[in-house]
Formats: structure tokens, sequence, C-alpha cells
């Protein structure tokens, strides 16, 4: 079978194909398909030229290069040219790379030397073990290498180790339980290093959204724990949201708590209501706000109130614009339109079946189009025969 309409997303794509036989067999496979976004055809190389005046009035010059070599291996290199951020001489670097595509991992290399000494090396690993993806990073400092995160400050990291899994848990007495965890380690020139785990688990109980995070910070013998437990839910046409901010470490303690409520009112406008409470300060605010998410502009109105006596009034006004290329017109739109595409569509009656419209084939009025089966209502024609469909 060659599932040809069916495209590949980046990330972990999980296959399940189910084969029925004629007296009832079943047969189960499972494929698992890892991709990233640096994937690139054998032969096929993407080029990409950038140059940038920052704000502070120094120049940025990119240039990369990638490069499918075969179906399991590319090469990629870039340049970049760059000012320093804090004293602001100009620094060059260049890299060069390989990524592998296994049958159950990506495996990535890569090399960065800046001018006047120095190299960075990493090493990147992407696979899965059972439900969990595993994505594991190994940086290396070499000389005296320094970039916009890599200072030469005596706290400077020599190396650095980075492990993020996230998968599903499925226990027999409990719902599945959402998985997430990041473990850091990073080495000190001087000697010491810094380790970093956060952990977060979440799950859906009788209709109740339950998360609750932990981060452990070990710096140099230093220890802090604190977590936070927040729980959603909705209640007839209200949606409710609590949260609890506390520490374990260096002592158990509650930091904080919140509750807010949100309405929708229509299809466009929504009622937000919130209540926190700080327990150090101690400080309590309750706060107030409307919002208006679809249409020609967004809108955003909030207000809060709290125990010292001081009061926060804000106004928010969001807009996107978009030209209709068959009409020249200009759009308005709450939602951002560049970040995505757009078709401007006609439907007409084709009578000598060609393809194209020629004059005198006759415009449908209000006629409607949908995508992907009907996920959204039908965008119809206009007054110029023209329906113009963005955020794709």
């Amino acid at each position: 079978y060659a599932f040809d309409d069916l495209a590949l997303s980046f990330g972990s794509n999980e296959f399940r194909l189910v084969f029925n036989g004629p007296l009832g067999q079943v047969r189960v496979e499972r494929q698992s398909f890892l991709l990233d976004q640096a994937i690139v055809k054998p032969g096929e190389y993407l080029y990409s030229l950038a140059q940038q005046r920052g704000y502070d009035g120094g120049l940025r010059s990119l240039a990369q290069i990638d490069l499918g070599l075969t179906h399991a291996l590319s090469l990629n290199g870039t340049l970049v040219r760059k000012p320093d951020l804090i004293t602001g001489v100009e620094s060059a670097y260049a890299q060069v790379g390989l990524r592998a595509y296994l049958e159950s991992m990506i495996v990535s290399t890569q090399l960065t030397s800046r001018q006047g000494g120095g190299l960075l090396a990493e090493m990147d690993l992407k696979t899965r073990v059972g439900a969990f993806a595993v994505d594991l990073t190994h940086t290396q400092r070499q000389g005296a290498f320094e970039s916009d995160v890599l200072s030469a400050s005596s706290d400077s990291i020599r190396f650095c180790d980075l492990l993020r899994t996230t998968g599903t848990f499925k226990p027999e007495a409990l719902p599945p339980l959402t998985l997430a965890v990041d473990a850091t380690r990073d080495q000190l020139d001087a000697g010491g290093q810094r380790i970093g785990v956060n952990g977060r688990v979440s799950t859906m109980l009788k209709g109740t959204a339950i998360s609750n995070s932990l981060d452990w910070q070990d710096s140099e013998g230093l220890n802090t724990v604190q977590g936070s437990l927040q729980l959603s839910r909705r209640v007839m046409d209200v949606g409710l949201n609590g949260q609890l901010g506390y520490t374990l470490l260096p002592r158990a303690a509650l930091q904080n708590y919140s509750l807010a409520a949100d309405r929708a009112l229509g299809d466009s406008y929504r009622l937000i209501v919130g209540f926190e409470h700080t327990i150090s300060s101690p400080l309590t605010q309750v706060s107030l706000g409307l919002t208006k998410s679809l249409g020609s502009f967004g809108l955003g109105l909030s207000g809060s109130y709290n125990s010292q006596h001081q009061i926060a009034l804000s106004l928010q006004l969001f807009f996107s614009l978009g030209r209709d290329p068959r009409t020249s017109s200009w759009l308005m739109d709450a939602q951002s339109l560049a970040g995505t595409g757009a078709v401007s569509a006609r439907a007409f009656v084709d009578r000598n079946m060609n393809g194209v419209r020629d004059p005198g084939e006759e415009f449908i009025p209000n006629a409607g189009f949908i995508f992907n089966g009907g996920g959204r209502n039908a965008v119809r024609t206009d007054s110029n025969d023209t329906a113009f469909m963005g955020h794709l």
C-alpha cells in the first residue's frame, strides 16, 4: 500500500496499520518515522542569505546551505558575521555539520569555529524509548570560544549536557499521565557545576485537567525546589482555572495561589475575572478583563486593583492587514495574517472543460469553499465573485 496523500509532519509520526483477514483475523503493525526541520532530499540543496542591522547599528550577515547527500545523510554549512553584544567588536563564525537519519534515530554533529580562536562542538541524538521521545545534546567548548551565549567570565561553561524526554504513561488504575522532563548539567570553567531538572506531569480526571510541575536547581551546592499545581475545568459555560505555587527547598512553604474564571460572550468576546494572593508580600489582587479575538480587529481591556491600593488599566488593540491580489482590496483581521497563507478563490462554469476561465464563462455567485473536509465554516464569494481565505 502507498499512502501518497498522507504527509509526514516534523517530529514523531506514529502509524498503526490494522489488517483484517477473511475469517476475522486481525494483524496490527506499528511504524514510527522521526523527522526534523533539517531534512533535505538527496541531491537537493537549500540556501539562505540574510543581512540585518540591529538596534545598536551593527550589521549582522548570515549565509547558510543544506545539502542532501543520501536518503539518510545531509551536510550543512553556515557563515555568520556579527558584532559583539557588549563590546561591539565584529566577529566571524564558521560552522559545518552532518545529520544522519537512521531507522530509529536522528544523529547530528556540528563544529563551530570563531575568528580569533576557539571551537564549539555539539552532538545531538533524537530517538524514542517505548512511548517516550528522547532528545540528548552534548555541547563542548574548546579554547577561548565566545558567543552571545557562552562568555569568557569566571562562571562560563566548559561543556553542557541536556536531556529532554516527553511521553505518555498509562497506569492500570489511573487515567493516562503525560510526562515531560528536562535535565541539564553545566560544567563551569572554574570547576563547579550547575544541575537542573524540570519535570511536569499532566492528566485529565473526571473532566478536570490537572498539571503539576517541579523545578530542582543545584548551583554549586545550593539546592532549591519549587513547584506549581494547576487545575482547570469547565462548569456550564464558565472556564475555571486554579493555581498553587509552592517551594520544597530550602524550606516547604506555600508561595501564592490564584483563581480565574472566563466566559464567552458570543463568538468573539470573552469576559475574564481573576483573583491572586502572594503570601510573602503579602499582596492580594483582583482583576477584570474583556477580550475580542475575531473580526476586523482584536481588543483587550483589563483592569486590576490590589491591597496596596494600586489601580492598573490596560487597553490593547490588535489588527493585521492583508491584500487580495485579484481585487487589490485591503482587509483587516484580528488575527495575524503574516505567519500563514491565504487563497483568493473563484468558481465559474467551465463550459469547454479546459480548466481555465475563458471569456463568456460566468462566475457562480455565493459559491462556498471549505478546507480539510469542512473543519471551519465555508467562505463564500462576495460581490466581486471572489472569496478570500486567510489563516491557512
